[in-house]
């Protein structure tokens, strides 16, 4: 009977008149008939779907900072997908941000273009975000491009921020205080 199919469907193919008792043309009844000889055991079970994240599936936490000799942190940033299913993440250079009081610095490095992951629920991507490379947070009007060689003692304020290629808006992670000695 498969066989008839086939050689039918060879015949009907190519825009042929419609098919006898079908108002279908001849490749749609066609592949009807052929969907339905499909063994169960063949067809997908389920199909996955992916969509693009939104800043309320990401949290984003601050890593171990530590002090090193020129007092700015060394930290690691995660982004984790919080919502129940797979979503897409896009990113790129520039998207993480450390602030620690008046300071930033910006991560991940230049090394790549545009990337999209695919993340699981609770998977983090990481970012470690180099030693050098601080600057002072821009201020409207603000000219000032010396910074001091260590960072003042004092407390501050520390956390990260991270944005979604394509976005405006910014995922923050928790504020910490930060002690430099």
């Amino acid at each position: 009977m498969t066989s008839l199919i086939l050689v039918y469907g060879m015949l009907c193919s190519g825009g042929c008149a419609p098919c006898p008792n079908d108002d279908r043309t001849a490749s749609s009844a066609i592949e009807r008939i052929l969907i339905q000889r499909v063994p169960a055991a063949t067809q997908p079970s389920g199909a996955e779907t992916f969509r693009l994240a939104e800043p309320k599936d990401l949290q984003v936490t601050l890593m171990n900072p530590v002090n090193p000799s020129d007092h700015y942190p060394l930290a690691t940033v995660k982004v984790y997908n919080v919502a129940d299913h797979d979503v897409i993440v896009g990113y790129e250079p520039g998207c993480v941000v450390i602030h620690c009081g008046g300071f930033e610095q910006h991560g991940p490095a230049m090394t790549f273009t545009r990337r999209r992951e695919i993340l699981r629920p609770r998977q983090p991507l990481e970012f470690e975000v180099p030693a050098g490379g601080w600057m002072r947070t821009p201020a409207p009007g603000d000219q000032d491009l010396l910074l001091p060689v260590p960072l003042p003692s004092g407390k501050y304020q520390v956390w990260a921020t991270f944005q979604l290629s394509g976005s405006t808006l910014l995922v923050e992670s928790p504020r910490d205080t930060y002690v430099v000695p």
